[in-house]
């Protein structure tokens, strides 16, 4: 699930379901719902998912994968990401840019 398309996913013949704003809960809600396995995100998003799930759990066992950017990631994030979602946690700077495609401006 990420904030925008994502050419890649859809290169590699995944779905991209994009969750039309940012609610932790309604995000956690929508990747139990679709088996959701990888998330793209910044650190302050993951940390406010995580929070959600502490508050209520949801099955995100389908998840494998969240990737972090655009801002550093404290090691204790990653851990505790991968203690509450089971996830493998990846961190990559600037290439969404190069492979996201958006509309023209205006």
């Amino acid at each position: 699930m990420t904030p925008g398309p994502d050419l890649g996913a859809l290169q590699t013949g995944a779905a991209d379901v994009p969750p039309g704003g940012f609610d932790p809960a309604g995000m956690l809600d929508q990747f139990q719902a679709e088996h959701g396995t990888l998330m793209l995100s910044v650190p302050t998003m993951l940390i406010r998912v995580l929070d959600g799930q502490s508050v209520r759990p949801r099955d995100v066992s389908s998840s494998r994968l969240t990737m972090l950017g655009g801002a550093p990631v404290a090691p204790e994030l990653g851990r505790r990401a991968q203690e509450q979602l089971g996830v493998d946690v990846s961190i990559g700077f600037g290439q969404t840019e190069v492979c996201t495609p958006r509309p023209p401006p205006g």
